[in-house]
């Protein structure tokens, strides 16, 4: 039980990571300019 909390904790994790950025579009460049360029290469893709 405790190892699926833990895959469906780390998968929502993974997909905030790369689909927040894309969601959020030019949003993500005032919140975590540093990081727009190295965590997720959609974010780069789509800005």
């Amino acid at each position: 039980m405790y190892n699926l909390t833990f895959f469906l904790l780390v998968l929502i994790a993974i997909f905030l990571f790369f689909f927040a950025p894309v969601y959020a579009e030019g949003d993500v460049a005032t919140l975590h300019p540093n990081n727009l360029n190295t965590s997720s290469p959609l974010a780069v893709a789509t800005s």
